[in-house]
């Protein structure tokens, strides 16, 4: 999946478009998850490329989150990452619907925050 500020311009679209992705090319899992895990950690160039994607998921999702609600939030941030991350893995037995479920609790969480 790219990550781009372009492609995912709030938390309910970046849900939609992880769920588009898993639908054109098949739920497997984070790939960078299991890149690692199947070098066990020890190729450096690996080590780089999945730590920058990380770092590049976790500063979207925080840019989201600081548009959505209107100020930075790390724990925020850090629920709606965890949601990602686990509909990324549990579609590989869910399906997507647990990718519409993530979506729908991170919304939940972005509008519990959200001045009114």
């Amino acid at each position: 999946m790219r990550l781009s500020g372009s492609d995912s311009g709030s938390t309910s679209a970046l849900f939609a478009s992880l769920k588009g992705w898993i639908e054109q090319e098949g739920a497997r899992g984070c790939l960078f998850f299991r890149v690692h895990a199947e070098t066990g950690g020890k190729t450096p160039e690996i080590e780089t490329a999945v730590a920058a994607y990380h770092v590049r998921l976790h500063a979207l999702i925080a840019d989201l989150v600081a548009h959505e609600t209107g100020v930075a939030d790390d724990e925020l941030t850090d629920q709606i990452l965890a949601l990602f991350e686990g509909a990324t893995t549990a579609a590989t037995y869910r399906g997507t619907a647990v990718i519409d479920a993530a979506g729908a609790c991170a919304g939940r969480l972005i509008a519990a925050r959200t001045p009114r």
